[in-house]
C-alpha cells in the first residue's frame, strides 16, 4: 500500500487516510511476515503553524495487536514523536488533532517484529509500562565505545501488589527466561532499591528483542528494570552507573537510556556517555541468524593484545565513521580489533557483508558480540528493506531480516 505524498498537516487531518491506515492494520499478516507501507516524513519546518512538506519512506509494520490500544492508538508513541519533531514541525491545530485521535505523527518508524503484543492500556490503577529499545554496538571500529538505539522495543508492564512476585514472559525468551528472583529485570530493580524494600510485583514482559543475538537484550532488561524501579521510588537514579555495574560495559546500556548514537567509556569517575549527532539519512538493516552466540564466548575469542598498526587502523576508521554518521557522508566500518577474531563464530559472516554491500549498504558490521549482522543504509541511495532481505538470504534458512530506524529517545514510562 502506498499513501499519497501530501503535506504532513493535510495527511493527518484526512479522514480517508486514517481509515486506510486503520483498515490496513485490521488485516491479518500471513505467516507473521511484515508488510511495507509508506507514510509522510517531514523534511523541514515552518514556524508559527506553517505547513510542512513530506516525503514517503517505507517501513515494516505488523497488525494492530502489536500496538497498545490497537489501530486507534497506532503505536501509543505520540509524545515521543512530538518530542523528536519539535513543536516547530506541528501546528497547534494538528497537535490537538493528533492528541485527540492518538495517531502517529511524523518520523518513519518500525513497529516490532513478531513477539507478543501490548495490553490494551493501563488496566488497573498503579500499573505502568516501561518501553525499552534494542541497541547495536561497536558499529565496526567503535569496539566497546559506540552504541545506537533502535526502533525495536521490549515492554515491561509493572503492577505493584501487596506481596509476592509473579512474572509472565511473552515473545522472545518465553520458554527460557527466569520467572523468579533470577530474572534480569527483577535483579535490576533490586539493585536500584538497594536497602529499601521492593514491593510485591506482578510483571509482564513483552519481548521483541531476540536473546543472545547482539541486539542488546540484556541491556534492555537491565535498563527496563532500573527505570521501573525509578518510577516506583519516585526519584531520579544514576541509571548509567547502575546499568554499567550490572552489564560490565556501557556501550549498549548508554543508548538504551538516552536514545540515539552514543559514545561511552569508563573513566576515573565512572561510566560516561555522550550523544553524537546522527544524520537523518541513516537506517539500519539487520539480519538475525537462527543460532545464538553468548557474549562470554565472543569475548573469549579476542586476543590479549593487538598490534600498534591495528590500533591505528581502528582509530582512523572510528574518526571517519563518526564524521560520516553525523554528516551523511561515506562510511568505513572496517575493524581489526574484534571482528576478525569473531568471524569464525558466525558462519556466513563474509557472505552477509558482501550481500549488504551489493544491495547498496554503506557499511556492514557485526552487531555487538554477534551473531546478528547490521548495516548502515543511506535512505537517499538504497532501500533498507531490500538490504535486510539480501543479508538474511545470505545467512540462509531461518534467518530474519529487518529494516530498523534509529531510535532518538531512550527507555521511557508510558
Amino acid at each position: 500500500m502506498q499513501l499519497p505524498g501530501v503535506l504532513l498537516e493535510e495527511a493527518f487531518q484526512a479522514l480517508e487516510l486514517r481509515q486506510q491506515i486503520t483498515g490496513l492494520f485490521s488485516r491479518p499478516v500471513l505467516e507473521g511476515a511484515a508488510q511495507v507501507v509508506q507514510l509522510p516524513r517531514p523534511h523541514h519546518s515552518g514556524r508559527g503553524g506553517q505547513r510542512v512538506s513530506g516525503s514517503l519512506d517505507p517501513f515494516p509494520i505488523l497488525p494492530a495487536a502489536s500496538f497498545q490500544g490497537g489501530p486507534d492508538a497506532l503505536g501509543g508513541i505520540l509524545e515521543e514523536r512530538l518530542h523528536q519533531l519539535g513543536h516547530e514541525f506541528v501546528s497547534p491545530q494538528l497537535a490537538k488533532l493528533v492528541e485527540r485521535n492518538r495517531i502517529e505523527c511524523g518520523h518513519v518508524f518500525m513497529v516490532s517484529p513478531p513477539g507478543g503484543h501490548s495490553p490494551g492500556g493501563r488496566e488497573r490503577p498503579g500499573m505502568f509500562c516501561v518501553e525499552v529499545p534494542a541497541s547495536t554496538s561497536n558499529l565496526g571500529p567503535g569496539f566497546d565505545t559506540l552504541g545506537l538505539a533502535l526502533e525495536l522495543t521490549n515492554e515491561v508492564w509493572v503492577e505493584p501488589c501487596e506481596h509476592g512476585l509473579t512474572i509472565k514472559v511473552e515473545g522472545e525468551g518465553a520458554e527460557s527466561l527466569a520467572r523468579d528472583e533470577k530474572n534480569l529485570v527483577v535483579r535490576a530493580m533490586r539493585l536500584a532499591f538497594a536497602e529499601r524494600r521492593l514491593p510485591g510485583l506482578k510483571l509482564r514482559q513483552v519481548n521483541r528483542i531476540p536473546l543472545s543475538r547482539g541486539l542488546g537484550s540484556s541491556a534492555a532488561a537491565i535498563v527496563g528494570g532500573l527505570v521501573a524501579a525509578q518510577q516506583l521510588l519516585g526519584q531520579e537514579l544514576p541509571l548509567l552507573e547502575l546499568a554499567n555495574r550490572m552489564e560490565g560495559h556501557p556501550d549498549n546500556v548508554a543508548p538504551v537510556i538516552s536514545g540515539g548514537l552514543v559514545a561511552s567509556g569508563v573513566l576515573e569517575q565512572g561510566a560516561v556517555a555522550r550523544q553524537v549527532p546522527l544524520h537523518e539519512c541513516w537506517q539500519l538493516s539487520v539480519a538475525v541468524p537462527p543460532f545464538p552466540l553468548s557474549t562470554e564466548e565472543a569475548r573469549r575469542a579476542l586476543p590479549p593484545q593487538v598490534s600498534f598498526e591495528d590500533a591505528v587502523f581502528n582509530l582512523s576508521r572510528l574518526a571517519l565513521l563518526l564524521s560520516g554518521l553525523s554528516q551523511g557522508l561515506e562510511l568505513d566500518t572496517g575493524d581489526r580489533l574484534h571482528q576478525p577474531y569473531r568471524e569464525r563464530l558466525v558462519p556466513g559472516f563474509a557472505a552477509v557483508c558482501a550481500a549488504a554491500r551489493q544491495a547498496g549498504a554503506a557499511g556492514a558490521f557485526l552487531s555487538g558480540a554477534g551473531p546478528t549482522m547490521a548495516a548502515f543504509v543511506d535512505r537517499r541511495r538504497a532501500d533498507a528493506t531490500e538490504v535486510a532481505r539480501a543479508m538474511a538470504a545470505a545467512f540462509g534458512e531461518g534467518a530474519r531480516g529487518w529494516a530498523l530506524e534509529p531510535r532518538l529517545v531512550g527507555a521511557r514510562v508510558r
